[in-house]
């Protein structure tokens, strides 16, 4: 805002009411009556005008100032009264020696100004300089530097900026009386601090007093207060409640519009590009409906949303602050990017010289990543490690899996951009990321994870889960490689981007970032992020029904085959073990404990002869139509033609 143009007059109340009452001195006639009636009535039109030019055309500041420059906290210090002293008084230290001129030392004027030049100005300027001889600054001393060594405060700058006005008061005493010791002007000064309490306590008696007549009286009906089941011992319960309503208040509801946005406007499906996945996603209804029997009386509806979701390949993370860096956080049908957010995501690592802010709201993000990288670089160091890498660079455009076109979008409202940063860790000219910490712990909810706590409770429930052999490769092959990075705070960083973890041997490659949390101290600020090491394949779209709900149809039919029953030779057990696999898609079969002693044993004897296996080449193509599913209806039995696909696969790779 310019002031140029805005004219400023100081005035104070004796200069208006100058104006209002004095005028011009009038023409008199010998009539008395009317020369004291034109004087009253110029007097009251200037009253008037000046009142409606100088008061209502123009904003007034009324200052109420403190001409006596009154300080109650200094006062109270110098004061001796008890039930005055403040409880946190200043402390103006004692008097050193020599420090000012007096009658009776040897320093002179010139030799105290020298070494206390700041003192001394500010004594000029605080108190002043005076022309009367017992208040001028003498090599023998002044009243006013006299009161220094006789209250025995030390000379400051601080002091005499404080202690200013009673340093005046003690110069006129001085003067009053040339004799006057400490005593004698400490116990004037607190006789009249004594009688400004007194003065205020009497002020405010009849203060309260008039109002205690004049106010109406209030009847107040004492009512015994209910006692709720929350109020224990301390109210740490109600305590607790209420702070964890607040902060779900304050991360997910406060200055959200529920009134006129649905719940389902905060998700987005994306994969991990971060573009929609379209409209359609098909899961396997009946482990849906075996979760609702087993859990639903003790899951809550996130629950049960983040349960579909992971168990389809998405990475479930609800998010209270997500930023869209194309400037379009409210879910439309036709959004364009902002300009104005154009640099954003370039500027996470900058530098600012003011406080800049960017909007966010709640989100709940799917993500669909399926199978994170399993197999690390170790090529050429390790010769004998045959399998290659199954992630990528994502700073090479020909390796990034990431990386899609803005080409024909129409609506940048439900996706983001792919907002990545290196994390160079070991070099000595960085000094943003602290440390680092790498795992293959099985905490992360993705597909592998959820196979591995399956078969942990098919064990449990009497199924033989054991592996085929003593080697450790299908356990660590169901382990994604975590990385967590400690680094300098910086809010911009959320869930959704990557970095690339470089200068680590066999571990670097991009993470997508799954969780940050941020450590705001009094003295620092450290922002923690953990991100999975992804792969460079994607998998297929989730609306194709072989991909996502057949997968589980075919594993379910392949582990009934697999089952050996626990009675052998019993042709009831046949007929019963046979209705199992045959319902096996759509029920479990019964629950068996494995015996001590398992030997393989026949079932049914087969009296014919031997057939020799017939060899049928299949072309590459025909197999991948088969397993997409387009040419089942050939066969009488779909997933068994399934079940056959992969067992061949199966016994392929074990060769």
């Amino acid at each position: 805002m310019s002031f140029s143009n805005v004219s400023f007059e100081t005035k104070n109340i004796e200069k208006v009411m100058k104006s209002l009452l004095i005028i011009d001195k009038p023409e008199l006639t010998d009539n008395s009556i009317n020369d004291v009636k034109s004087i009253s009535d110029n007097q009251m039109e200037q009253f008037v005008n000046l009142n409606k030019t100088q008061i209502q055309e123009r904003d007034i500041i009324l200052k109420i100032g403190n001409p006596g420059r009154f300080n109650r906290r200094v006062f109270d210090s110098f004061s001796s009264i008890e039930n005055i002293v403040p409880v946190d008084p200043i402390d103006f230290s004692y008097y050193r020696e020599n420090t000012v001129p007096t009658a009776t030392n040897s320093t002179t004027l010139a030799a105290s100004q020298g070494t206390f030049p700041e003192v001394w100005d500010e004594l000029y300027l605080r108190v002043g300089m005076y022309e009367d001889f017992d208040l001028m600054y003498s090599d023998n001393g002044s009243f006013i530097t006299d009161f220094f060594p006789v209250m025995d405060i030390q000379f400051t700058k601080e002091n005499v900026r404080d202690l200013s006005q009673i340093i005046k008061v003690f110069a006129t005493q001085k003067m009053n009386d040339n004799n006057l010791t400490k005593s004698d002007f400490q116990q004037t000064f607190d006789d009249f601090m004594s009688g400004q309490v007194t003065f205020q306590n009497d002020m405010l008696n009849q203060i309260f007093t008039n109002l205690n007549k004049t106010l109406p009286s209030v009847k107040v009906n004492n009512t015994q207060s209910r006692i709720s089941k929350l109020d224990d011992k301390g109210g740490a319960l109600k305590t607790e409640l209420w702070e964890t309503f607040k902060n779900f208040n304050d991360r997910w509801i406060s200055g959200q519009d529920v009134k006129n946005k649905t719940l389902f406007e905060q998700f987005l499906f994306l994969d991990k590009a971060n573009r929609p996945i379209g409209n359609k996603v098909i899961i396997d209804i009946n482990q849906l409906r075996g979760f609702l029997k087993s859990n639903l009386a003790q899951t809550s509806v996130l629950d049960l949303i983040g349960t579909i979701l992971e168990k389809n390949n998405f990475i479930f993370m609800p998010t209270p602050s997500y930023a869209n860096f194309y400037g379009r956080n409210e879910r439309v049908k036709e959004g364009m990017p902002n300009p104005a957010f154009s640099d954003v995501a370039n500027n996470t690592f900058g530098t600012f010289l003011e406080v800049d802010t960017h909007t966010s709201e709640p989100k709940l993000l799917a993500i669909y990543v399926g199978k994170p990288a399993e197999k690390l670089n170790t090529s050429p160091e390790n010769d004998n490690y045959l399998y290659g890498d199954d992630s990528f660079d994502i700073s090479i455009p020909s390796q990034s899996g990431v990386r899609a076109t803005e080409d024909g979008v129409t609506n940048f409202s439900d996706r983001n951009k792919v907002v990545a940063f290196n994390v160079d860790f070991g070099i000595q000219n960085q000094s943003i990321f602290k440390s680092i910490n790498i795992d293959m712990s099985q905490r992360k909810n993705i597909a592998p994870t959820f196979q591995v706590l399956a078969d942990m409770g098919a064990q449990a429930d009497g199924q033989k889960v054991a592996q085929q052999s003593v080697s450790l490769y299908n356990f660590y092959k169901a382990a994604s490689y975590n990385c967590s990075v400690t680094s300098m705070g910086n809010v911009m960083i959320q869930p959704t981007m990557y970095f690339n973890l470089r200068y680590v041997p066999m571990f670097y490659g991009p993470y997508l970032i799954t969780s940050v949390t941020h450590d705001i101290t009094t003295r620092d600020f450290q922002t923690s992020f953990e991100g999975v090491r992804m792969s460079k394949y994607s998998l297929k779209m989730p609306n194709g029904l072989i991909s996502s709900v057949n997968r589980e149809i075919v594993q379910n039919y392949l582990s009934e085959v697999r089952r050996i029953p626990t009675l052998a030779g019993s042709t009831a057990d046949t007929v019963t073990r046979s209705t199992d696999i045959k319902n096996s898609s759509t029920k479990s079969g019964a629950k068996t404990q494995i015996a001590d002693n398992q030997k393989c044993v026949a079932v049914q004897k087969i009296n014919k002869p031997y057939v020799d296996i017939t060899g049928k080449s299949i072309t590459q193509t025909k197999f991948k139509t088969l397993i997409d599913g387009d040419e089942l209806d050939t066969y009488s039995n779909e997933k068994e033609a399934i079940a056959m696909a992969k067992e061949f696969i199966k016994q392929y790779k074990g060769r």
